[in-house]
């Protein structure tokens, strides 16, 4: 946080915990950003998983133009092209990775480019910095729960 605000102490900051810390998280960060919980949690998703997908309430955030940054993640200068996004497009990051299934190890990956060869074989992005305008997706955690496999 302290990095984007470094950077750009114009834009809002939010940082997004579970609920039973919001107060902990803000009396850390104090005036650095504003701490909340997710509004709901995503359906289809464990409990101890929901906070890895809080990412999708960005888009309920009062911004014209939202991005969402990994708390391992640091500014070293500023970024303008992060916070000019295309209508409808989403900005971001290509993974180092040569190819989506170079992130499964193991046993996992002969399995994962099995079952999804459309996905494994591409050049995927780091879902760690990514950014968006919420009024072109405002639908987004109801879309992530369509996308989420139904156990047989």
């Amino acid at each position: 946080m302290r990095s984007a605000a470094r950077f750009h102490p114009e834009v809002a900051r939010y940082c997004i915990v579970p609920a039973a810390e919001v107060e902990i998280a803000q009396a850390r960060l104090g005036s650095l950003a504003k701490v909340m919980a997710p509004p709901r949690k995503i359906k289809g998703v464990p409990d101890e998983m929901q906070i890895n997908v809080a990412r999708v309430f960005m888009v309920t955030l009062p911004a014209e133009v939202v991005a969402y940054v990994d708390a391992d993640a640091l500014f070293c200068r500023p970024a303008p092209a992060l916070f000019e996004v295309e209508k409808g497009r989403v900005n971001a990051v290509a993974d180092a990775a040569l190819q989506v299934s170079y992130n499964v190890s193991g046993e996992d990956r002969n399995h994962f480019e099995k079952q999804f060869p459309q996905t494994a074989f591409r050049r995927g992005f780091n879902s760690g910095v990514i950014s968006m305008v919420p009024a072109d997706w405002p639908s987004l955690p109801e879309l992530f729960e369509k996308a989420i496999p139904k156990e047989a």
